[in-house]
């Protein structure tokens, strides 16, 4: 005896269950395609009571097979229907801001006819039937929402429409003609006037915070109303639209804010919101600041518009900068490298600069730096008269740079002879005479190098450990090379 398999169909909403059930139906009457018949008395009881769908039915494994698919083409349906009601809803509220009230009643009770008991299309039902003077049917909408169990929240925000005065037409007038004007501060205290300092009602509230949140005082109050609104209508498209956008005006939220309306433009929403939504996108690019962090959200809108000259212009312009700040970066980082004593590391940071810059006379110094501690004389005699050349500004400390230099090629120092330190020339390499000269033993290149002194006759230089006599030689000594200290 083959096990029989308990089935439980969900309650849906009854124009879901109805389609459900005339599937249902269908695949009854062709059930034996599938290896078996499907209960004709199922059939006909989802039909005639589609409340039979909560009730419980044993069914073969292979009947199991078309109820399945019977089930999945119902959620398929129950997702489309979703999607549409989040549409309708969104052209009510529309309809609503634009004081379109038979419109707006009309797309509301469409959004009804899917989901009867939505709250939020039966307080968009109610807003319209105030705006069209029908009281009476605002008071039975009320009632209706409180008969389907709507949330607190929902019903005060309906009673609130029903009890608001009318808005005054001219005063309205007034407050837009400022706002069209870019004088945001002043709309907003017209409006916040016109309201009486009371909430704004449900028509004009997301027109309201569009004005309030362009100003500096009421940007913080607009994000906090809108965020309290998607709380209640978490469907509203255009308050989700007016919220990111007005995050994009500031910008440590600007990100959060392109975030929000990249997902609406490529969302599966109406043209109208997906159009805004695109503008609000482009405008925030035009917002950021041309950097390197701009480029990926540059090149993400030019693969959909590739040819926005604009924002391409941009692109160019944020590559053009990373390169100046790598550039920086690394010739700032060769300084560093060069202070630690790491000469390669330091020269391939300087080299790294002029790739960009062949004028940079921070970089160009600081290649003649390198040369001067590779005891490359010419080298760094040459990019320092460079680096004088490419910035007179900062001609001096290269020209004093230049100087040193160049005493070293003649084997003079720019030191005086009493802060210099070292050890005695090798033996043999003194000849007395008038001119006194201090020898330097250099630890990287273990050389030896004499420096004049023709002030001094006979000193003594300080080292680390004992006296070292300073010697006398009757010429300029050379640059001796040697193995292992004298003594």
């Amino acid at each position: 005896m083959e096990r029989s398999r308990l089935i439980v169909l969900k309650a849906m909403p009854q124009a879901v269950v109805s389609r459900a059930g005339r599937r249902l139906a269908w695949l009854g009457a062709v059930g034996t395609l599938w290896g078996g018949t499907l209960s004709s008395g199922l059939a006909q009881g989802v039909i005639g009571d589609p409340g039979g769908l909560a009730a419980t039915t044993a069914l073969s494994p292979v009947q199991d097979v078309p109820v399945r698919l019977a089930l999945q083409s119902a959620n398929d349906a129950s997702a489309q229907d979703s999607a549409l009601l989040n549409r309708l809803i969104s052209e009510t509220e529309y309809w609503l801001a634009q004081h379109q009230f038979k419109h707006a009643q009309d797309t509301a009770i469409r959004a009804l006819d899917i989901a009867p008991q939505n709250a939020q299309a039966l307080l968009l039902l109610g807003s319209a039937q105030k705006g069209l003077g029908d009281l009476a049917g605002a008071e039975n909408t009320l009632a209706r929402m409180e008969s389907v169990g709507a949330s607190l929240d929902m019903r005060a925000a309906l009673r609130d429409v029903i009890a608001a005065n009318p808005v005054d037409p001219e005063r309205l007038a007034q407050a837009r003609a400022l706002a069209a004007a870019g004088k945001m501060l002043q709309a907003a205290m017209a409006y916040k006037a016109l309201f009486g300092n009371a909430p704004p009602p449900q028509d004009l509230a997301l027109e309201y915070y569009t004005v309030l949140g362009s100003t500096i005082l009421g940007y913080q109050e607009a994000v906090t109303r809108l965020r309290e609104w998607l709380k209640r209508n978490p469907a509203d498209l255009d308050a989700q639209l007016l919220y990111y956008r007005i995050l994009t005006y500031r910008e440590t939220s600007r990100l959060l804010g392109l975030d929000g309306v990249k997902k609406l433009a490529l969302a599966d929403v109406s043209p109208r919101i997906r159009r805004q939504a695109y503008d609000a996108w482009r405008q925030t690019l035009l917002w950021l600041a041309v950097r390197g962090s701009s480029i990926p959200l540059y090149y993400e809108w030019l693969t959909q518009h590739p040819k926005d000259a604009e924002i391409a212009d941009r692109l160019e312009k944020a590559r053009e900068e990373q390169k100046r700040i790598d550039a920086d970066t690394a010739r700032i980082d060769a300084f560093s490298q060069l202070n630690a004593g790491h000469v390669d590391e330091a020269e391939k940071g300087f080299q790294q600069a002029l790739a960009y810059n062949a004028k940079d006379a921070a970089a160009l110094g600081g290649v003649g730096l390198v040369a001067e501690r590779q005891h490359d004389w010419q080298r760094a005699e040459q990019n320092f008269k460079l680096a004088m050349e490419a910035d007179p500004a900062t001609a001096g400390q290269w020209s004093a740079a230049l100087a040193g230099v160049r005493q070293g090629m003649a084997g003079n120092s720019p030191l005086p002879a009493h802060r210099s330190r070292g050890r005695s020339p090798p033996a043999g390499m003194m000849t007395p005479g008038a001119t006194l000269h201090v020898w330097r033993r250099y630890p990287v290149s273990r050389q030896w190098r004499c420096y004049s002194a023709p002030s001094l006759k006979r000193s003594w230089a300080t080292g680390p450990k004992r006296k070292r006599r300073i010697v006398v030689s009757s010429h300029v000594c050379p640059v001796i090379p040697v193995l292992s200290p004298c003594w």
